[in-house]
């Protein structure tokens, strides 16, 4: 995992999911942020990596708000998991893989991306938050009704999730989801 990197003459360290100078100790702006990814971007080769860290290297790197080279990481987990039919691998990054293509402003590639594994493997239908941003993905083209139809879907496996559990447990992303579709209205 990186956890320190150096970037014009200044070193800085990873901690907590934020970018900090070494010298200084104070969280980095955005622009020394956006340098950081640079210089991590060029330095990431998914292909020399395990399974596991490539994706732990992606929950990193999206953390970091390293959205492109987090998707490149997913997308390449996703790759291994299809090829060997890990429907856990798959259920547990194709929220996160959609995600990433949502902040690069992609959200049809992150519905087709969906699509597939929805077409190919009924198994990812039960991941709520796969479903949220789905159905995010669908509102940020303003298809209203196939929005509308994911984010049911997932309220509607937290509620069973509630039943088999005895708790509900709250999503924000769900709830920011139904806001924003109301307001759409």
């Amino acid at each position: 995992m990186i956890n320190f990197v150096s970037v014009s003459n200044r070193e800085y360290y990873y901690k907590n999911g934020n970018w900090y100078d070494q010298k200084t100790n104070l969280e980095v702006d955005l622009e020394t942020k956006r340098k950081i990814n640079r210089v991590i971007s060029s330095n990431i080769d998914f292909s020399c990596m395990e399974k596991e860290e490539i994706y732990d290297t992606s929950v990193f790197l999206k953390k970091s708000e390293n959205y492109t080279v987090s998707a490149r990481g997913f997308y390449a987990y996703l790759n291994i998991c299809d090829a060997n039919h890990d429907l856990d691998g798959i259920a547990r990054s194709l929220s996160q893989y959609t995600s990433c293509l949502r902040k690069l402003n992609k959200p049809e590639t992150a519905i087709a991306t969906g699509i597939y594994f929805i077409n190919k493997y009924e198994h990812t239908l039960r991941q709520p938050d796969f479903l949220v941003s789905l159905s995010a993905s669908y509102l940020d083209i303003d298809d209203l009704d196939k929005a509308k139809y994911y984010a049911d879907k997932a309220y509607g496996l937290l509620v069973k999730k509630k039943n088999e559990a005895g708790y509900f447990s709250p999503n924000p992303e769900l709830s920011a989801l139904y806001a924003r579709l109301n307001k759409k209205k």
